[in-house]
């Protein structure tokens, strides 16, 4: 038996919603190795795990403070 999974995932801009941020800025934490994609959806686009997501946009805000 395996753990769990990711969680649920979600492309950049349910990403970006869920982070509140715009989704270039989700695509942007991707490109500089600050998410990694757990998969693709069935037009090609980038999926990631939510709490993924969560996890860096809190370390982005804290970096801002």
């Amino acid at each position: 038996m395996t753990g769990p999974g990711p969680g649920p995932l979600v492309d950049s801009v349910a990403a970006a919603v869920a982070a509140k941020v715009k989704p270039a800025t989700v695509r942007s934490w991707a490109w500089r190795g600050y998410l990694k994609a757990q998969g693709r959806d069935a037009k090609g686009r980038s999926l990631y795990a939510l709490a993924d997501v969560y996890a860096v946009a809190a370390s982005r805000e804290r970096g801002r403070k």
